[in-house]
């Protein structure tokens, strides 16, 4: 397998290796982790944020901030993928994009009213049109679709390495779904 890509292509390929803490994780820690940060939802104590042992203020685990904002302690800001639903001006409501959210007791709301600055529309644009077919593809497990998303990906379709970035993507991650696997088939 050749990883020389440029250094965009090898700083991307570093940081999606899984690590051993996420390979330690299995399905059922992370219900069971869940569960006891779900039965701590409701708890009154104020201090309990400060003495729960995975809710320490050193720890860098991003859930314990999302929990600690569902529960009521904070809001907390995000920057995530989801369906526009008005949040971004001029793009329509059904595109998945990634804008700024605020968590809180009240649930994910977007920061504020959100626009794209002209100069950029084309660009974001692709990325919504990329994620929006991207959710398409995972829910339909369709192997052509998500190979049509990687080869038109802003970041890889123009370059030239893109092709071969996106196969060794998906070669690397052997723990994706037969039909993410068997998209490499459709790259071109």
């Amino acid at each position: 397998m050749n990883l020389s890509f440029n250094p965009i292509f090898d700083a991307t390929v570093k940081h999606n290796v899984p690590n051993k803490a996420s390979i330690l994780m299995t399905p059922a820690a992370i219900q069971e982790r869940y569960e006891h940060f779900y039965s701590l939802l409701n708890c009154n104590e104020p201090e309990m944020w400060e003495k729960e042992r995975l809710c320490k203020k050193d720890s860098h685990d991003l859930s314990n901030d999302i929990y600690a904002a569902l529960s009521g302690k904070k809001t907390f800001r995000i920057f995530a993928s989801a369906l526009n639903n008005g949040a971004v001006q001029d793009f329509p409501d059904d595109f998945v994009l990634e804008y700024s959210m605020d968590i809180s007791r009240k649930g994910i709301k977007p920061a504020a009213k959100l626009f794209v600055p002209k100069p950029h529309y084309a660009l974001v644009m692709q990325f919504a049109q990329c994620q929006t077919l991207l959710a398409e593809a995972i829910q339909e497990h369709s192997a052509k679709k998500l190979a049509a998303v990687l080869n038109y990906w802003p970041q890889t379709c123009s370059h030239v390495k893109g092709l071969e970035f996106n196969r060794t993507m998906l070669e690397m991650h052997d723990d994706l779904p037969a039909y993410a696997q068997e998209a490499k088939d459709y790259l071109r």
